[in-house]
């Protein structure tokens, strides 16, 4: 049983038992106390906000929704520190990118956006670790404005923020449901630690709006779980 982030060789196939997005069934997911803490650090940082094409020359890629935007932190101004049996194990934050709508569901339920934080471990660039944070409608997000204003028009390369408060993109809690799955955009590559947070955060309706309209609909549909487990550092209800 893999409790936290393990040195898997990804491979690029769709038709993996491993696949990304999954629905998260809280019931069902297994809770475990010891999982494996994560520690977030986040430093100044500036952004660089790039549009991503959809690859769609690669063999079995046949999706053209995965536009996105990723916004890329200065170097090494944000890590994720795992202690997993008694190692620590360093994970450097490369991009932030959204979906639209949110490409995980809890228990059938999807949210209309979803931000992913993308770590690989230091030394280890294959060894991939996403940070999922869900976001549900209601008061405005403290920080989507400035990425919202810093979206590349089309057939510009860049746009930069000069300074952005990673830590504002979490929710305060950091329960999390942990599984190991694959990239949702081509090539599909397994071998991807996922780490969805329990809590979501929120933002404004013309915030969503404005993702929406900019990359959406970008969500892969949700893949069948197979034999995989998820676990969760949430203890049970009552």
């Amino acid at each position: 049983m893999t409790l936290g982030p393990s040195r898997t060789e990804p491979r690029p196939d769709r038709a993996g038992r491993r696949q990304s997005p999954i629905d998260i069934d809280p019931a069902g997911a297994q809770y475990v106390p010891s999982l494996p803490g994560i520690a977030f650090a986040f430093g100044p940082s500036a952004l660089t906000l790039g549009t991503v094409r959809p690859a769609t020359h690669a063999p079995g890629c046949d999706r053209d929704d995965e536009e996105n935007i990723a916004a890329r932190p200065s170097h090494g101004s944000a890590t994720a520190v795992v202690t997993d049996a008694h190692r620590n194990l360093v994970y450097e934050l490369d991009e932030v990118h959204w979906h639209a709508p949110a490409e995980h569901t809890v228990a059938g339920h999807r949210f209309p956006l979803e931000a992913h934080l993308k770590y690989h471990r230091t030394g280890e660039p294959s060894d991939a670790m996403v940070v999922a944070v869900l976001v549900e409608p209601g008061p405005a997000h403290p920080v989507l404005d400035q990425v919202i204003a810093a979206f590349p028009e089309p057939g510009e390369a860049q746009r930069h923020v000069p300074l952005f408060d990673l830590a504002a993109l979490l929710p305060a809690s950091r329960g999390s449901y942990r599984y190991s799955g694959s990239l949702t955009t081509c090539e599909y590559g397994e071998g991807v630690w996922w780490v969805v947070l329990a809590e979501p955060v929120t933002a404004a309706e013309a915030q969503i709006g404005a993702f929406a309209k900019r990359i959406g609909p970008n969500a892969r549909p949700v893949q069948p779980p197979h034999e995989r487990a998820v676990y969760t550092d949430l203890p049970p209800k009552g």
